[in-house]
């Protein structure tokens, strides 16, 4: 099965680009490989080949470079440095010495400066006549490379040695002195043991958790924290394993049982979104969904940019690996960010990079193109991290996917690069949507809240809203309906089938800090799983057209907030106000137009539920409102109404009815790292920032 890899243990970094020499060994090596294997006859040869057989050969191919790029950067691997010693020092600086002397002869350049500072750190006298003397300096280069080879093999009796004498010199007690010499040698060997075995494990650490808290006694996952009464903490790994893996599978089902995620729904519309269903989304045609907001979604999803059917640039590529941060975890293969920035420098060996990068590029765009996933591609290494500092609590843990870099910047530069700049351009994403969006941050949304706070104050409207949390947002998307989405606003139809079957065919294991597990999980027609993978950079994507996308339809279908200028020449009209996966459904009318509590119950639950369609559900626990409403006293003075209006929403998921807490319009409440209070004040973020500054301060 694709992605079945066994006895997978993250490689250590093996090359850095930052090293000039392994990195040119390395390109040099690649590609003396690549043509005599003839890489890139064999990319263009697969054009003309049929899809079956294209996909065994790409893997195939994909398969040896992988190889050939791992083994090559697994000869560059830097070795343990011996101990150092006063002697190992010197020979070291000897040879440094007469090597510089040595380029600057066989070059006709000058480094008196630099030899003169190394001649100072030795003791020795500058200037010297025999620095420029091509026999002496070549005679003197092997003499001194001898020395410093041979102190290096003997670099751990130098250093024992040297202790030895420091020891003599301090303590003038010999029965001391003997003991301590002793202890010395003993402790030397055990560090440089030590060292060793941390240098052969390296390999098998990766970061994530140690251990977990689960609820004794365990039975299942998920389960109620409240109703918990004893705590156990597992360090057993194999217990760990299987507890975790468990808990990440029942995770990602989350959103089973949604509209698009029965059984009918998957076969009619799969992950890959080019079944006939989908073909009749886009031309635009009358389908029916499970559901009305289903249906609704369903026809939002029409086409509205042309498919981008451009292949992807050798540039692209190059410019994506060269902005990355080199330190980032990405590969379980082994082909990390390392090996890909060995290609992305312009001063040398360019026609050798240009070679590899193509290699890469082609291999990359024949997989899109023609709808194929590779199996380097179909496994990802779940890192879980704490939500809560030192607190791993089983239902507070975020998982992080490390996924293989070249498919990862593939889908960025499709999703992220060319589709949402022609999507911004064309103003198919509506205003209300803040989130993960080009010159948008969350400060313009707590600015446009305070603005309707602030609006709703001089105009003496009543004004109601709900904040609401989506839960696991990314963890709960459906592929299907994504890919669909993807295709609507141009992605090409083999992009998506290649995402869709890497969804569909990728194997999960678990990263911890004691090692990457040899079992693991993905999915099935009877277990299916879904969500975005939170890591990859089109799930950010993937979250504004979802987000977008039903954002337009609640407000084609409640009530809103509606805003008018003193000379009613410009009226705003919002319904939500979005970032990422919190929002805030508003509403607002005039003073005197009956309650406004049932409008805000309607425009909250019609909100569920279109999210509830796209495989989301609300935490409700986390959700409240406000409601302003203005009376006016014996005097003519307004104030506002400090009454209870609880409003009830229908959880789509469970059926079950739960009632919203409703806060008084005077408490403040954290919002997107602001403090807001429905008040006309400002006292609540005043005393938060007084909090910091004297927590800084002191």
């Amino acid at each position: 099965e694709a992605g079945e890899l066994t006895n997978w243990q993250r490689p250590e970094r093996n090359i850095q680009s930052t090293s000039l020499a392994n990195r040119r060994k390395f390109v040099a090596d690649c590609h003396e490989r690549g043509e005599r294997l003839r890489w890139l006859e064999r990319i263009e040869k697969l054009q003309t080949m049929d899809t079956e057989e294209v996909e065994e050969a790409l893997n195939h191919l994909d398969t040896e470079v992988t190889q050939v790029f791992t083994s090559s950067a697994e000869k560059r691997k830097s070795k343990p440095k011996p101990p150092g010693s006063a002697k190992l020092n010197e020979a070291r600086l000897q040879y440094l010495l007469w090597r510089i002397a040595s380029k600057g002869v066989k070059n006709r350049r000058n480094f008196t400066h630099r030899l003169n500072q190394i001649a100072r750190k030795l003791g020795i006298s500058e200037n010297q006549e025999e620095w420029s003397q091509p026999r002496t300096v070549a005679s003197n280069l092997r003499k001194s490379n001898k020395l410093r080879r041979q102190h290096e093999k003997e670099a751990f009796s130098l250093k024992a040695k040297e202790k030895e004498e420091n020891t003599i010199r301090n303590i003038p007690d010999h029965k001391k002195k003997e003991s301590a010499l002793r202890e010395i040698t003993h402790r030397m060997k055990q560090k440089y043991q030590f060292r060793q075995i941390r240098d052969s494990v390296r390999k098998a650490m990766s970061g994530g958790i140690t251990h977990i808290i689960h609820p004794e006694p365990y039975q299942g996952y998920p389960y109620n924290p409240e109703e918990v009464n004893q705590w156990k903490e597992e360090h057993d790994q194999e217990k760990l394993e299987k507890i975790l893996l468990d808990r990440n599978n029942a995770h990602f089902q989350q959103a089973k049982g949604t509209p698009f995620t029965t059984a009918e729904m998957l076969e009619a519309l799969p992950f890959t979104a080019d079944s006939t269903l989908a073909e009749d989304v886009l031309q635009g045609k009358d389908v029916e969904g499970p559901t009305l907001e289903a249906t609704q979604i369903l026809r939002e999803c029409r086409r509205v940019l042309p498919p981008d059917e451009k292949e992807i640039t050798t540039e692209e590529m190059k410019m994506g690996f060269k902005r990355w941060d080199e330190k980032t975890s990405t590969s379980p293969s082994g082909m990390h960010l390392g090996m890909y920035k060995c290609l992305t420098e312009n001063s040398e060996q360019e026609r050798e990079k240009t070679y590899l990068l193509e290699t890469i590029t082609g291999i990359v765009n024949c997989a899109l193109k023609r709808g194929i996933t590779l199996k380097r591609w179909c496994r990802v290494n779940n890192v879980l991290i704490e939500k809560d500092s030192n607190n791993p609590t089983l239902h507070r843990l975020r998982i992080i996917h490390i996924i293989e870099a070249d498919y990862n910047l593939a889908t960025k530069i499709l999703w992220a690069r060319r589709m949402m700049p022609k999507a911004e351009k064309s103003k198919l994403l509506t205003d209300s949507n803040w989130g993960s969006r080009r010159s948008r941050s969350a400060q313009d949304t707590c600015t446009v809240k305070e603005l309707h706070y602030d609006i709703s104050h001089l105009r003496l409207q009543d004004y109601a809203s709900m904040e609401n949390d989506a839960k696991s947002c990314y963890d709960r998307m459906v592929p299907s309906l994504i890919m669909l989405m993807s295709r609507s606003f141009g992605i090409s139809k083999g992009a998506c089938q290649a995402v869709g079957k890497t969804f569909q065919r990728t194997r999960h294991h678990l990263a911890t800090r004691n090692g990457i597990s040899e079992q693991s999980f993905g999915y099935t027609k009877e277990d299916p799983i879904f969500g975005s993978w939170q890591g990859a950079t089109k799930s950010v994507i993937n979250w504004v057209l979802t987000s977008s996308m039903i954002q337009k339809i609640h407000q084609d279908t409640v009530q809103g907030a509606s805003f008018k200028s003193t000379e009613n020449q410009t009226e705003v009209n919002q319904t939500t106000i979005g970032f990422v996966d919190d929002n805030n459904n508003c509403i607002s009318q005039e003073k005197d137009q009956g309650p406004i509590t049932p409008k805000l119950q309607e425009s909250a639950q019609k909100w569920e539920k279109l999210l509830h369609s796209t495989g989301g559900m609300l935490e409700l626990n986390k959700c409240f409102t406000y409601v302003i409403n203005w009376e006016q006293d014996d005097e003519g003075r307004h104030r506002m109404c400090n009454q209870r209006h609880p409003i009830e929403i229908i959880e789509s998921q469970t059926g079950m009815t739960k009632e919203i807490q409703t806060k008084n319009p005077s408490a403040s409440h954290k919002t997107l790292g602001c403090t807001k209070t429905q008040r006309w004040t400002q006292r609540p973020s005043q005393k938060t920032f007084a909090k910091k500054r004297r927590r800084f301060r002191n």
